[in-house]
């Protein structure tokens, strides 16, 4: 899946770890990520918004403690992104 948003718009794999990582680890964490852009077929680099949630959503369906990190950090990235786009 190319990425063809603005930079501002853009998740990194960075920011997902940050998400998983306090639960699962650092190191489960990008193998999860990279397990889970290998089965979608999502290129290396930063992703939109929409890819970032649908690797989360594709995560959130393992059993036990990955999925259960995985929907929680999908709420967040989703809270996050609403947050960035509300008036001030």
């Amino acid at each position: 899946m190319p990425n063809a948003a603005p930079a501002s718009s853009l998740v990194t794999d960075e920011h997902l770890i940050a998400l998983l990582a306090p639960s699962l680890g650092r190191d489960k964490s990008r193998a999860l990520l990279r397990d889970g852009r290998r089965a979608l077929r999502i290129d290396d680099g930063p992703m939109t918004q929409e890819t970032a949630m649908a690797l989360l959503e594709s995560l959130s369906a393992q059993p036990g403690i990955v999925g259960i990190v995985a929907g929680l950090a999908r709420s967040r990235l989703r809270l996050g992104a609403v947050s960035k786009g509300a008036p001030r």
